[in-house]
């Protein structure tokens, strides 16, 4: 992977996709040289890579989600419509713990002041999952500290 991240040139749509379907190896190892991979053959804001990278916090494993939630910080700029999006559909999800994963991530992508992050976390903040009130918490004074 990382060898890949340092002889291709950033875009290559092939090799984005076999860094991104690194992101779900069982070796913790390489998960997160894929994640660093990312910084090197993308572009920040790219949709399609952002697509796949957010769909990785739906994986059934919470490994695979939480190196989703840290590839997010490679692949998109904090404000991208796109990736709040992304995020903020997973919220949503049957699964709670695709909840949690979504509501660590919004920091990571969400601009302070965002009114609609604000109001999604705040809603969470009451949930029946004390994990993810817990996480709401959280990544709401998360956002307050990045100003």
């Amino acid at each position: 992977v990382r060898v890949l991240a340092h002889t291709t040139r950033r875009g290559d749509e092939r090799v984005v996709d076999l860094i991104v379907a690194r992101l779900q190896d069982p070796d913790q190892r390489v998960r997160t040289a894929a994640v660093e991979a990312l910084s090197h053959v993308v572009e920040k804001g790219d949709e399609r890579t952002i697509a796949k990278v957010s769909a990785c916090m739906e994986h059934q494993t919470d490994e695979v989600r939480q190196t989703a939630v840290k590839g997010l910080a490679f692949v998109a700029n904090r404000g991208d419509e796109y990736a709040i999006c992304a995020v903020v559909a997973r919220l949503e999800h049957h699964d709670d713990a695709v909840k949690r994963c979504a509501i660590e991530a919004l920091p990571l992508v969400a601009a302070k002041g965002d009114d609609r992050v604000t109001s999604a976390l705040s809603s969470r903040m009451h949930h029946s999952d004390c994990f993810v009130r817990f996480a709401a918490c959280r990544a709401a004074e998360n956002l307050e500290a990045k100003g």
